[in-house]
């Protein structure tokens, strides 16, 4: 099929008159929403996503022509490190599916210097056997982005290798904005960081309508960022991307967060995901990262649920590596000790199960698991087997 496409093609190439304004691609993605929109980027815009990751990746794992594993979804993040690959003179080598034991095998087989994956496949990879057999590979750069990283999993996988980086971008403005460099993971405490901005790109906090000009740090607010890479509509979604295109060129993430004396941007939660809860705001990603400091789970979700008397509760979906039954009583008094009383989820959702997905190894689609749970809470009897309901 592919002799018979190239013996029918034209004789010299195609050129076509394009501008930095033009339309490169349209990724549609529904995010933490459930809505999907066309996310528009143009030329500009790919060619900054494209050298961001380049920069990112070539000054955290410097080799001579570098092998990137592409593992992740090419549509998404992933296929952002094939051109910056292709640029260093370099080889793809590319997994038709995520299998954690194989592509040990093929990072330590291959001799793979560089690669990207979401947090998910961290845990997954935390767990094998053989994973000490990362620490005689050729891996230096092991990019991670995405969702909140499991304390559990780097903490096992940092034991075997010091490739690891965090990264930080949104499809509506690509690719790795931030860089948490391999120097900064040593520092545990630093881990909830997603870093400092990549060359050309700038970080700041909208509050009360207005674009700080010095952030004041540990202050949050909405984070907004200004890079070429932002999307330059947002199809099916046009008010959406008036509303969130600030003026001088900022955009608005959504998400909140502070930075740091030293430039190092936190994210704390989404604006969308806030918990008010007796006129109180929790964000989401500080009980779950309370429940993955706790060695018996691999991941949880937080999210919020009506309440009679506080008018709104956090709820938590839970994947244990135990049972219940084995882990819940210490599980219990960890999160006393870890949460004020007025965080700790009135419904707690455990399972021996991965959380679902609904793609492969994408981030969670916050919205269809809110719902998922919030009809657990109003009918109980509609609860898997797989799933337990850890009574309060």
């Amino acid at each position: 099929m592919f002799a018979g496409i190239v013996a029918g093609g034209a004789p010299t190439s195609v050129q076509a008159a394009t501008g930095p304004d033009d339309l490169y691609h349209i990724r549609f993605s529904s995010g933490s929403t459930g809505k999907p929109k066309g996310i528009a980027i143009s030329h500009r815009g790919a060619r900054a996503a494209i050298l961001g990751n380049t920069w990112v990746m070539s000054s955290s794992g410097p080799v001579d022509r570098p092998r990137t594993l592409q593992v992740a979804p090419l549509v998404y993040a992933g296929g952002w490190s094939v051109l910056p690959t292709l640029l260093c003179g370099g080889t793809n080598v590319f997994m038709d599916r995520f299998d954690a034991e194989q592509m040990l095998d093929v990072i330590v087989g291959r001799g793979i210097t560089w690669m990207f994956a979401v947090p998910t496949m961290l845990r997954r990879m935390s767990t094998l056997a053989g994973l000490a057999a990362l620490r005689g590979s050729s891996l230096s750069c092991l990019m991670l982005a995405g969702e909140p990283a499991a304390l559990p999993a780097l903490e096992v996988v940092g034991e075997h290798t010091d490739a690891l980086i965090q990264c930080w971008g949104q499809t509506e403005a690509p690719a790795s904005t931030t860089l948490l460099s391999r120097t900064d993971m040593k520092q545990r405490e630093l881990w909830a960081s997603i870093g400092r901005p990549v060359p050309g790109v700038e970080f700041s906090v909208y509050t009360d309508g207005v674009v700080l000009d010095s952030p004041e740090p540990g202050v949050d607010g909405e984070l907004v960022i200004r890079t070429p890479s932002v999307a330059s509509t947002l199809l099916g979604s046009e008010d959406e991307h008036a509303e969130r295109l600030l003026p001088d060129g900022w955009w608005r993430t959504s998400d909140l967060g502070h930075l740091d004396e030293s430039g190092r941007i936190y994210i704390v939660g989404r604006a969308s995901e806030t918990i008010i809860t007796g006129g109180t705001n929790i964000q989401p990603v500080e009980i779950e990262r309370a429940f993955e400091k706790h060695a018996a789970v691999r991941e949880a979700v937080v999210v919020g649920v009506p309440d009679a008397k506080w008018g709104e509760t956090p709820a938590a979906y839970v994947h244990l590596s135990e049972p219940w039954e084995s882990v819940g009583a210490d599980l219990d008094a960890w999160l006393k000790n870890n949460l004020a009383g007025f965080k700790r989820p009135g419904h707690i959702f455990v399972s021996p199960d991965p959380i679902p997905r609904a793609s492969g190894e994408s981030k969670i689609a916050r919205g269809d698991i809110k719902k998922i749970v919030q009809s657990w809470v109003a009918d109980p009897s509609g609860v898997p087997a797989n799933v337990t309901r850890v009574e309060k």
